[in-house]
């Protein structure tokens, strides 16, 4: 018989109990208590979340820090990973890369989640489709004055376009030391060889010359993108800084992907609205 322990603390203010669990059936047993009795429940895993999702006014926590096991079948080129994942919690034969890193939150068949929204259960595992990487890959970051927003949001609109599935690019705002202000920061990165990604990212060749995470956020942008929106940007950026100084060391980034997989599926088909070319 699957028990769940509810370790109550009174001395912390907020959430009203912990369920620390190991095994899937502890955690039905803990959605069901929290649902007999009309609470709110929220999900701890691997503590990477930065929205508050964890947190909870009077509500149980589900803790399924300890549900960490990970198991590899180098046949069917899968991995099968539970909630907190890391390279000590690994179980790999001979060969074999580590396990993914630590990720998010049922034991798992995708098709009803679809429409079911984000508050939909506890995920306990989920199984990866391992790929073989054969090919080195090219990355690279390059910073530029604040005098060069156009030109880069030109080249994200034609990298937007360009339809590479093999590449992705980013860019933002931040101040890398030892700049005294703002600059704006880019990566590039393409799935084969320098040579190609240097040439995609030739731009990125005539650039100049980071700590704690403590919360992010994001929106979706249409493409095209347009040069005056970020120059706005930019200002905006600027002012919150004199008003509070430390805001210098906050990254704001735009991440530019190939979305052709993601538009294979109809935008109603799953809770995941962001089909476009966004």
């Amino acid at each position: 018989m699957a028990t769940a322990t509810i370790l109550l603390d009174p001395g912390i203010r907020g959430r009203g109990a912990v369920a620390q669990v190991t095994i899937p059936e502890q955690v039905a047993i803990a959605i069901s208590f929290t649902r007999q009795h009309h609470l709110e429940h929220v999900v701890r895993g691997g503590r990477h979340g930065t929205n508050s999702a964890p947190c909870t006014d009077g509500g149980i926590v589900l803790d399924l820090s300890k549900m960490n096991r990970v198991t590899v079948d180098p046949d069917n080129m899968t991995i099968t990973a539970e909630v907190v994942v890391s390279g000590k919690t690994s179980t790999k034969p001979p060969g074999m890369t580590d396990s993914p890193p630590s990720t998010g939150l049922i034991r798992i068949s995708l098709g009803p989640l679809r429409g079911a929204g984000a508050r939909f259960g506890a995920v306990v595992e989920f199984t990866y489709r391992a790929h073989q990487q054969k090919e080195p890959v090219w990355a690279g970051m390059a910073v530029f004055s604040l005098d060069k927003i156009a030109p880069i949001v030109e080249f994200a609109n034609d990298f937007a376009l360009s339809a590479n599935p093999d590449a992705s690019f980013n860019f933002g705002f931040t101040t890398p030391p030892p700049a005294p202000g703002p600059m704006l920061v880019t990566l590039g990165f393409y799935n084969g060889l320098g040579k190609e990604g240097k040439r995609i990212f030739g731009l990125l060749e005539e650039s100049a010359g980071h700590g704690g995470r403590k919360v992010t956020g994001g929106a979706a942008c249409a493409i095209p993108l347009a040069p005056e929106f970020y120059e706005e940007l930019k200002q905006c950026r600027l002012s919150l800084i004199e008003v509070v100084p430390s805001a210098k060391e906050s990254l704001l980034v735009l991440e530019l992907v190939h979305h052709g997989k993601v538009q294979e599926i109809d935008g109603s088909a799953t809770a995941f609205a962001n089909r476009g070319l966004y």
